[in-house]
């Protein structure tokens, strides 16, 4: 069989031997599989890439804080400590001296004058603002 008239091989060129010829394809055939691997290692990617953006859609961030997962509640301190104020502790509170007393177990005047002596010991316990302008814990 001649290789030589016609075919395939002849668009190599005649000069070139069988051996050349068969070289020079398998080389155009390596290079060609390189470039399909290389493609599907590029396909594959950016598989995990959309399969991530598309996690990332469904299911949102769930967390507002500097820790993952955890879930931050709102209790709305400031008017829970108006409410405490204006229960008990304003010039004509809405429970008596009574109820305070079963509730705290002492006196308002006792109560204050211990709450006025922890604040002057420890700073902790004077309400400050937080980084995000919010009134803190009071020390009620």
């Amino acid at each position: 069989m001649n290789f030589n008239i016609g075919g395939p091989f002849n668009l190599l060129g005649s000069s070139l031997s069988f051996d050349e010829k068969e070289k020079g394809i398998l080389a155009d055939l390596d290079a060609i599989d390189a470039e399909e691997e290389e493609m599907f290692a590029q396909h594959v990617q950016f598989q995990q890439v959309m399969a991530q953006y598309l996690n990332q859609q469904n299911n949102p961030v769930t967390h507002r804080g500097s820790i993952p997962s955890h879930i931050v509640i709102n209790r709305d301190r400031e008017s829970v400590d108006r409410c405490l104020f204006y229960d008990y502790f304003i010039e004509n509170p809405r429970y008596n001296d009574q109820m305070f007393h079963r509730r705290f177990r002492m006196g308002r005047i006792l109560f204050l004058r211990v709450v006025e002596k922890v604040k002057a010991r420890d700073n902790y316990f004077v309400q400050r603002r937080d980084s995000v302008g919010r009134l803190g814990l009071s020390a009620l």
